[in-house]
């Protein structure tokens, strides 16, 4: 009787750490995977990013400004984190509970041990970046929003809306940062960093380049090289 008490308790503990598995296993979001062309080296105004890959993605990044070397960062991935440092401030990415794709749920940067600033986010049913908080140690949290139509993307921040009008030409490899293109100063420098974009962790991005843009692609005619202020090399 005693034995057979024992084997109950056991099958109830296995029985008990199975349902709990699976409801993890359900907590997970599912994910589709956004490929991103690697890219080894983007230019933009003053700024040049080099980048290096290995097999678990972007490894290293090196920071120019006017040519001149500013910082060098290997990039290190934990369990729901990711690690890197840009031009002196340190990163701490926190990633969302998925399976598939990976999206970011915020960034904390830090100067030392001061906080810079901080970026919450939230996406849409489509994995569609849609609200984005940014606050800092001492400031006032500021919200940001995103909108998506047929033809074009509304960024609002700050009380203003700030539109980006899409083109009928697509985004090669995701490589372009199409919400910079709005001109909204919080966006552009705090919630899609120009740096970090090249993660691939803001979500699903926009399969279109903007309008008014200059727009150049490699002589395959597979990849882009330019879209405006932006060059890529592979």
């Amino acid at each position: 009787m005693k034995n057979f008490s024992l084997l109950l308790i056991k099958s109830l503990l296995v029985i008990l750490v199975c349902n709990l598995f699976v409801g993890c296993e359900k907590a997970l979001l599912q994910l589709p995977i956004y490929d991103m062309a690697k890219v080894t080296k983007c230019e933009r105004d003053s700024i040049v990013t080099q980048m290096s890959y290995n097999q678990n993605g972007l490894s290293e990044f090196k920071y120019f400004v006017y040519d001149s070397f500013k910082s060098a960062s290997g990039v290190r991935y934990s369990t729901g984190v990711i690690f890197c440092s840009i031009n002196g401030l340190d990163y701490e990415i926190e990633l969302s509970n998925t399976r598939g794709g990976t999206r970011v749920e915020g960034i904390r940067a830090k100067r030392g041990n001061a906080l810079e600033h901080a970026v919450q986010y939230w996406y849409d049913d489509q994995n569609r970046l849609k609200t984005a908080r940014v606050s800092g140690e001492d400031a006032k949290a500021v919200y940001t929003n995103y909108k998506y139509e047929a033809n074009r993307v509304i960024v609002e921040e700050g009380g203003h809306d700030h539109p980006i009008e899409l083109s009928s030409a697509d985004n090669l490899g995701s490589v372009c940062n199409v919400f910079d293109f709005a001109g909204a100063k919080l966006t552009s420098k705090y919630v899609i960093n120009p740096d970090l974009y090249f993660l691939g962790i803001y979500g699903a991005p926009i399969s279109k380049l903007p309008q008014g843009q200059v727009i150049e692609y490699t002589e395959d005619h597979q990849k882009l090289s330019r879209v405006g202020k932006y060059h890529y090399e592979y």
